[in-house]
C-alpha cells in the first residue's frame, strides 16, 4: 500500500504489513531440530548453537540413585524385564552383568542395562518421572485437531536464559511451531524506518502500539506538525484491522 498517485503533503508512503508463513518456516528449521530416536519429538538449538540432549545419558538427570535403578529394572509393568536382571540374554555387550548381583553393580551399569533393553520413549518416560531432568520438557497445542508439538529445551540453554520461565519456553516453542511472526515495512521518502526491530511481540498485532512506534520513528527523521499528522493519518488509514497471512 502506498500514497504515490495520490499523495498532495510531498511525502511518499509505502507501507507493508503481513504474518509472513515463509519467514516463520525458516525459523523453524533453523531452531529445531528432531530427536535422533523419536521423531515425535524435537529439540531448540536456538539457531545450531545448541547440539540434540541426550535423553539416554546419564549426565541428563540429577538425584539418580542405585535403589531407584533397581525398582525401575524390576518394576512389573517393564514386562520385558520381569525376567530379571540375569536371564535376559538379548545384551550380547551386557553379558557380564547377568552375572554379578545387582547390588553390586555400578550405577553406570544399572542405568545402562535399564536404558538399553527397554522401548526408548517408555524409559524417556520413566527416567523423567522418576528422577530429575536437567532439560526441560514443554508440550504445546496447536490450532488443528491433532496439531501439538513435544520440545526438550536443553540443559545449558536453561542455565544462559534465568528469566526464561516454563511458560515462557511453551511460548516460544508455541509461536516458532503454529504462529507466524509479524512483518512490516513503512518506506517514508524512501527511507525505512525500522519499525520490525521495537515491536514488543512480533507474533501479536496491536494497531495502536504500531502507530506509536510509527510517530516515534518519524519524529527522529525529522518529521513534524503537518507533516507528522498527515503521516500518521496516512497509516491510521491504510494499516489492516488484521494483516493476512501470506
Amino acid at each position: 500500500m502506498n500514497n504515490f498517485d495520490q499523495s498532495s503533503s510531498g511525502i511518499n508512503l509505502d507501507l507493508t504489513v503481513f504474518f509472513d508463513t515463509n519467514y516463520s518456516q525458516t525459523l523453524f528449521d533453523d531452531n529445531m531440530q528432531r530427536d535422533n530416536y523419536n521423531s515425535e519429538l524435537w529439540h531448540y538449538t536456538n539457531y545450531d548453537q545448541h547440539s540434540v540432549t541426550d535423553l539416554l545419558s546419564i549426565d541428563s538427570y540429577a538425584n539418580v540413585t542405585k535403589k531407584a535403578l533397581i525398582d525401575l529394572i524390576e518394576d512389573k509393568s517393564n514386562l520385558n524385564l520381569i525376567t530379571g536382571l540375569f536371564e535376559f540374554d538379548a545384551m550380547q555387550d551386557c553379558a557380564d552383568y547377568h552375572n554379578t548381583y545387582k547390588s553390586r553393580l555400578t550405577k553406570v551399569q544399572l542405568w545402562e542395562y535399564y536404558t538399553e533393553t527397554s522401548d526408548y520413549s517408555e524409559v524417556v518416560d520413566k527416567l523423567c518421572d522418576t528422577f530429575s531432568p536437567k532439560f526441560l520438557k514443554v508440550y504445546s497445542l496447536g490450532y488443528s485437531q491433532g496439531g501439538s508439538i513435544e520440545c526438550v529445551i536443553p540443559e545449558k540453554l536453561l542455565s544462559e536464559c534465568p528469566t526464561m520461565t516454563p511458560n515462557k519456553w511453551k511460548d516460544l516453542i508455541h509461536n516458532l511451531t503454529f504462529r507466524a511472526p509479524l512483518y512490516v515495512s513503512l518506506m517514508i521518502d524512501g527511507e525505512d524506518s525500522a519499525i520490525d526491530s521495537h515491536i514488543s511481540d512480533l507474533y501479536s498485532y496491536d494497531k495502536e502500539e504500531l502507530l506509536e512506534i510509527i510517530e516515534k520513528e518519524a519524529e527522529g527523521m525529522g518529521y513534524v506538525n503537518d507533516d507528522l499528522t498527515y503521516i500518521l493519518e496516512w497509516c491510521n488509514d491504510n494499516l489492516p484491522e488484521y494483516p493476512n497471512h501470506i
